[in-house]
């Protein structure tokens, strides 16, 4: 994936309502790898405060008792 595909992935799952960086930063890997690549990845995900997310849904990879995740102004 191009730096502006990836752009383009983080801030699609932000806007669907995945609050949850750790989630999308998985998922990103995961698209690429099914995408073929075998280079060595590595995504980090920075969320200003003004960063904008659709309404809150929870993560697939949720599991009880774990935080769902959340923007730093919600205490994440």
């Amino acid at each position: 994936m191009s730096n502006d595909e990836c752009s383009a992935y983080v801030r699609s799952k932000m806007s669907e309502g995945y609050h949850d960086l750790d989630y999308i930063c998985e998922a990103l890997i995961d698209t690429c790898l099914e995408k073929g690549s075998r280079d060595n990845m590595s995504a980090v995900i920075v969320s200003l405060p003004a960063a904008v997310f659709g309404e809150k849904k929870i993560s697939p990879y949720w599991k009880p008792g774990q935080n769902t995740g959340g923007t730093p102004q919600q205490g994440r």
